[in-house]
């Protein structure tokens, strides 16, 4: 039985405050289906009493669910409650589950927070012995009680990829099978282990940067290079100043041969024999880029830059611009930068010293004819910008994904079930791309171009979603302007 209950309608700010801090205090819980449905504020025990209280009176309902979403809800937006609920349900079902999410997408959170919702132990298989220590301290912080155990196992991709010759302990997993319990299985998008095989491939004992543009990005990076044998420190503004000298220091004396860093690393550092310096993610502009390919190859020896490019690394400087007075200065920066990495008609070489108003030749890898020719695609350009206008009359928040595949005619569930087959332009894309994939990355040209605009709705530290609006389309559509695109 409930000790006391209090009604909602006596204080508003009571129950955002006083109920749970109460409750918090004398470590206890609050029956939050009781509060969505009549309104009450009951407090019970810890485990026993609360699955006793779900049993009598919400027979129907799944206390882990409610207690869930509700908590995603309140923290990180409806949108990913209703994501994380149904994975809390697939898990309380005993379904496996496969999970891949891109770098930043909360894979720690897909485990952590349905265990701590379910009774008894919960085991978590973790590919770095650094990360896992951070993450127990993490956890630890929030009261949650964990510990850790060194294994010899990794990401679910590892299991594929590799297999039992790289790590016999994989075969051992299905001894876990007698248990009865559900698997998820968890990995990410692979920048990282691509950035850790190119160094090992390209650049073995040689000394390198790789910049990250997230603070937690360094730190992840460099465990991942350390998993993979090679020697590597990071660095970021958000680091104590005497842990950032000293991890600095380790690379200038050649005690470690890679540093990850933020931007925040770059500036007056004027070390001979850097052989690469890599981007992990998008520069914020092609000044920035330039800058700090720069700390590469000072003593007059060769110096190789590699840029790994994914157009969905804008939403992290699209936030960051938002909050900035002079934010149309700063997206024209990003807008070029975007527009060297998807540029195929012009050499990259000429594309820089053109943008600082140079003479620049053409590269010997352009010499080979590997540019491509431009084609105008005005047509092609008025069709999605009326397909866009089109759904937007039925769905206001619109996908980059969700245009894709309405412009290429997609049978799938995401477009017939919100009615976006019915539009006009409904597969018209057919006529010129190939697939989904070519259509969006004409999609994305339009974006960059200032034909479409991006509106960025965060989620959380480093998740968010984009929505799509018309952009600056009026000499589109007087025909005085024409597109002009290479596929």
């Amino acid at each position: 039985m409930a000790e006391h209950t209090v009604r909602r309608e006596q204080e508003i700010f009571s129950l955002s405050v006083r109920p749970f801090q109460q409750a918090k205090e004398s470590s206890k819980t609050i029956c939050l289906k009781c509060f969505e449905d009549d309104g009450l504020v009951n407090f019970f025990a810890e485990g026993a009493g609360l699955s006793q209280h779900f049993r009598t009176m919400h027979r129907n309902t799944d206390v882990n669910i409610v207690k869930c979403k509700a908590v995603f809800n309140d923290h990180h937006g409806e949108e990913t409650a209703s994501v994380v609920e149904r994975l809390s349900r697939l898990r309380l079902q005993l379904v496996n589950v496969i999970v891949v999410i891109p770098t930043g997408g909360g894979k720690t959170v897909v485990y952590a927070l349905p265990c701590i919702m379910m009774p008894g132990l919960a085991v978590v298989i973790s590919p770095l012995m650094m990360l896992m220590c951070d993450q127990v301290a993490r956890l630890r912080g929030c009261g949650i009680n964990t510990c850790y155990y060194n294994t010899m196992l990794n990401e679910a991709h590892c299991v594929d990829t590799w297999g039992k010759d790289f790590r016999p302990a994989y075969q051992q997993l299905s001894i876990l099978r007698k248990y009865g319990l559900p698997f998820v299985a968890l990995t990410e998008a692979k920048a990282k282990d691509q950035v850790a095989q190119i160094v090992n491939s390209d650049f073995d004992g040689l000394c390198g940067i790789v910049y990250c543009a997230r603070q937690a990005d360094t730190v992840e990076m460099a465990f991942e290079l350390k998993e993979k044998g090679i020697s590597a420190t990071y660095y970021h503004a958000g680091m104590e100043g005497g842990e950032r000298i000293r991890n600095a220091n380790l690379w200038l004396e050649d005690k470690v041969k890679v540093i990850c860093c933020t931007n925040a690393f770059g500036m007056g550092i004027d070390k001979k024999g850097v052989r690469f310096v890599i981007h992990l993610t998008l520069p914020s502009s092609l000044e920035d880029y330039i800058q700090e390919s720069g700390r590469g190859g000072r003593d007059g020896d060769y110096c190789s830059c590699v840029l790994l490019y994914r157009f969905g690394d804008r939403s992290f400087h699209l936030r960051n611009i938002a909050d900035l007075p002079s934010n149309e200065a700063n997206l024209s920066l990003l807008n070029s930068i975007t527009d060297f990495c998807m540029q195929t008609s012009l050499c990259r070489q000429q594309f820089i010293a053109k943008y600082f108003e140079e003479h620049g030749d053409v590269c010997k890898c352009c010499h080979k004819d590997n540019v491509r020719e431009e084609k105008d695609f005005t047509v092609h350009a008025k069709n999605v910008i009326e397909c866009l206008s089109q759904i937007r009359a039925l769905q206001p928040k619109l996908k980059l994904t969700d245009l894709a595949m309405t412009f290429m005619g997609s049978k799938a569930k995401a477009i017939t079930n919100q009615s976006f087959h019915t539009v006009p332009q409904y597969g018209k894309g057919k006529e010129q791309f190939l697939n989904i994939s070519n259509a969006t990355k004409f999609i994305q040209f339009l974006i960059f171009k200032g034909f479409i605009n991006e509106n960025i709705r965060a989620l959380e530290e480093r998740m968010s979603i984009t929505y799509l609006t018309c952009g600056n389309v009026a000499d589109l559509v007087d025909n005085s302007c024409q597109v002009l695109y290479s596929t």
